[in-house]
């Protein structure tokens, strides 16, 4: 996996105001969906759960992001 730079330099990530009312948002959407998951039966909906979760850490990642001031275009930039 490359360095956080290694986005930023290829557009992947752009630096932005810090904004801390998205940052509060996905985080809120993060503990819907978590809330959500946290329901349904693993033997059942395993593919939908891993999904969700995965979904939910890019939102909490996100959310850390714009707080910090930049937008990722990129998963594996979030992941970063």
């Amino acid at each position: 996996m490359n360095d956080f730079s290694f986005y930023l330099q290829e557009g992947k990530v752009k630096r932005q105001s810090p904004d801390r009312e998205l940052a509060s948002s996905l985080l809120a959407d993060a503990k819907g969906r978590m809330a959500m998951i946290s329901k349904l039966d693993t033997k059942v909906f395993a593919k939908i759960i891993f999904e969700n979760v995965y979904d939910a850490i890019r939102e909490i990642l996100d959310a850390l992001l714009a707080a910090d001031g930049y937008k990722s275009y990129s998963h594996e930039a979030s992941i970063a």
